[in-house]
């Protein structure tokens, strides 16, 4: 695993979680002691798996292609005879399972702990769940990956992982537990998909907005910025057509960066061709990034963002990036799609696309991510004679290539 790395050293909407833009999404003990564990030698998905920071629930419902629902088996406050050093510290024990269908693939126990008299507060009063206090107080949590390895069991080898989130007077320290195969939960070719690239195709298939779902206005560990059900799936004729990676691609909420790095084991770099204010503007920011790979261009990232006067002044003084204020400033944004694209022949460059929302208080982004069909296999970029192009699926956005 390699460092996702950004040319201009600064942090960028690939990954609005990373506490710093160079940070490796497996620490290095870490990934010596993984080196030959199906964690890094199996399927490449697991290494996506490996680094979810707490997007574990969008991950896998992209991949099996269907809704995961999260059960809460146990949910009880520790009593302890501890010596603390804040006034109001409360402990809870957790537990659910992670299910697809009828089927549980994941265990996650967790242990919280809540220092913030708020957060104390909100969940004393019985209004609060204490997986919604991220979201309720929009605070972006830090992830750190600790652990990981395999359990063997009488079923077949077992897949873990512990890692820690924390910001806001939150600790949420989690392990876990995968069942055995889990990826061919339905069967090995279930939720495969493919993609469809027949170069006699023409026109550019708009495949919407995403399905409509209903999640539950509780929030959950495994996908911070959704709901208990978790359907973050794309309409079904867009699902059908678009392969698991492209399912997560299209539905990952700040974090691409972290996927392909991680899918791939290869260091993706961040080109950054343009950030500054839209004329006639004093709040209106345009950013144009391409995403890198063995010096071959593959992803266009556009951005309109529109910050509110207080984040104007910290980005006017230097003290705040414009690439970088979710991490910076702690804010958990909302997420969402407005639509997917597949296949581009407006420029005969083949490839797929997105349509998306992050916003926060004070901060709300609009951003197109176009890809090329080469983003699919970017373990053979260094073979190629002929460099594919990005396309442009959205020529009608607001900023411009």
């Amino acid at each position: 695993m390699v460092a996702v790395q950004t040319c201009d050293g600064r942090p960028n909407y690939g990954d609005i979680m990373q506490p710093t833009a160079n940070e490796m999404p497996v620490p290095m003990d870490l990934l010596t002691k993984l080196q030959d564990y199906e964690w890094l030698r199996g399927h490449p998905y697991h290494r996506v798996v490996l680094t979810a920071n707490a997007t574990l629930q969008r991950i896998m419902s992209a991949w099996y292609h269907s809704e995961i629902k999260v059960e809460v088996l146990f949910n009880r406050e520790i009593e302890e005879m501890t010596s603390w050093s804040k006034a109001f510290v409360k402990q809870y024990d957790r537990r659910v399972q992670m299910t697809s269908g009828s089927k549980v693939f994941c265990i996650a126990s967790s242990r919280v702990v809540i220092s913030d008299e708020k957060a104390i507060e909100a969940v004393v009063s019985g209004g609060i769940g204490i997986a919604q206090l991220y979201k309720h107080f929009g605070v972006m949590p830090r992830f750190y990956l600790i652990d990981a390895g395999v359990q063997n069991t009488p079923s077949g080898p077992q897949l873990w992982r512990e890692y820690v989130l924390h910001g806001g007077g939150i600790e949420c320290r989690i392990r876990e537990d995968f069942c055995p195969d889990y990826l061919n939960l339905h069967g090995p070719d279930a939720g495969t998909g493919a993609y469809p690239c027949d170069p006699a195709k023409k026109g550019l298939s708009d495949l919407g907005t995403p399905a409509e779902s209903s999640p539950s206005k509780r929030s959950s560990l495994g996908d911070l910025m959704q709901g208990l059900r978790c359907s973050n799936m794309l309409d079904d004729v867009a699902a059908g057509a678009a392969s698991p990676l492209q399912r997560v691609l299209l539905t990952a909420t700040g974090n691409v960066l972290r996927i392909l790095t991680s899918y791939y084991r290869l260091c993706i770099s961040v080109s950054l061709k343009r950030s500054s204010l839209i004329r006639d503007s004093s709040s209106q920011y345009q950013r144009c990034v391409d995403m890198v790979c063995n010096g071959v261009a593959f992803c266009r990232a556009r951005s309109c963002i529109t910050l509110d006067s207080d984040m104007t002044k910290l980005v006017d003084s230097g003290e705040c990036d414009v690439g970088g204020i979710f991490r910076q400033r702690d804010l958990l944004p909302e997420f969402e799609l407005l639509s997917v694209k597949l296949e581009s022949s407006e420029t005969d460059i083949p490839g797929f696309g997105r349509h998306y929302l992050l916003k926060a208080p004070g901060i709300h982004c609009d951003i197109v991510e176009e890809f090329s069909e080469i983003t699919l296999s970017l373990s053979d970029i260094g073979s190629l004679t002929v460099l594919p192009g990005i396309p442009i699926i959205f020529p009608n956005f607001t900023v411009k290539p």
